[in-house]
């Protein structure tokens, strides 16, 4: 499997947590590209996925962490 933008994978795969073996990244180690190893709506299963990997992982969510119209403090 070719390694592809991290953005056009999120793209692909829509609400879902992504487990990404990252392949390339830029001047401020931000990742570029990578290979998707697994995806779910199950962050948990994601976690256990990222426990049985080695490498430069990235486990992102691709959809809204809010629902739309919620505001959020920090």
């Amino acid at each position: 499997m070719e390694p592809e933008k991290i953005e056009e994978i999120r793209k692909k795969i829509k609400d879902e947590w992504l487990l990404i073996d990252v392949t390339k990244v830029d001047k401020y180690n931000q990742p570029l590209e990578g290979q998707l190893l697994a995806h779910t709506k199950d962050r948990d299963e994601i976690w256990q996925r990222f426990r049985e990997n080695r490498g430069d992982l990235l486990v992102e969510f691709s959809g809204a962490l809010i629902e739309e119209g919620t505001v959020a403090m920090l």
